[in-house]
């Protein structure tokens, strides 16, 4: 099982929740730091507390949390959430990688690629 994103005009795109969530955990860690790590971690079960709330709010990025909070299994993020996704993904370099078409492609190049692509033809990316 896995998350496949699909673009007008590019093949779809298919990683597994694993690695997905690898990914998403690494932007928190870079881009949040551990201590949002772990609070996303321990919110999967449950809301986050008005105390995790806060000390997240004061650390987050408000166009990454369109990505971090986004459905992995259904729903469309727009051209402009795409285009203010990668422009606050652009500055990161996370080390992980995942299969793709018989060849393994940097799991965060390939995210910016992707939402450029959408930004810059004004399509929506889709999750299922």
């Amino acid at each position: 099982m896995g998350l496949t994103v699909f673009i007008d005009g590019k093949p779809r795109f298919e990683i597994m929740y694993t690695r997905y969530s690898q990914f998403i955990q690494n932007l928190i860690e870079t881009a949040y730091g551990p201590e949002c790590r772990k609070i996303f971690e321990d919110i999967y079960n449950r809301p986050m507390t008005s105390a995790e709330a806060d000390f997240w709010n004061v650390r987050c990025n408000d166009a990454l949390d369109i990505l971090i909070q986004h459905p992995d299994d259904r729903g469309d993020i727009s051209p402009e959430e795409c285009r203010r996704i990668y422009e606050a993904l652009k500055p990161y370099h996370l080390d992980a990688v995942c299969r793709y078409q018989n060849q393994y492609v940097d799991v965060c190049e390939r995210w910016k690629e992707m939402l450029l692509y959408c930004a810059e033809n004004n399509v929506p990316m889709e999750y299922r």
